[in-house]
């Protein structure tokens, strides 16, 4: 049985088919941000696999970004990373 809580972490996306952006900066940004909200997009037909969305501020920051990640059974990815739009 695999210990979860014990095992190491790579900043990083595993690789996954013909995705080959490893999400390396996006990690970094990632690491120490605080985060503002998490969970799946209301509409889950907007994101294969049904998406995870992070809204986060970078440390050092005040601007919340937002990536977007979708997921198969052959991998992950991310869909948008970048700066999450504040108009209603």
């Amino acid at each position: 049985m695999v210990d979860f809580a014990k095992i190491d972490i790579v900043g990083e996306l595993p690789p996954a088919g013909h995705y080959t952006e490893r999400a390396r900066d996006l990690f970094a940004r990632l690491s120490n941000a605080r985060i503002v909200a998490c969970g799946a997009p209301a509409d889950a037909d907007l994101v294969e696999g049904g998406g995870l969305v992070i809204d986060y501020i970078p440390s050092g920051s005040s601007e919340t970004w937002r990536v977007v990640f979708a997921f198969t059974e052959l991998g992950m990815w991310a869909e948008f990373d970048g700066l999450k739009d504040s108009t209603p």
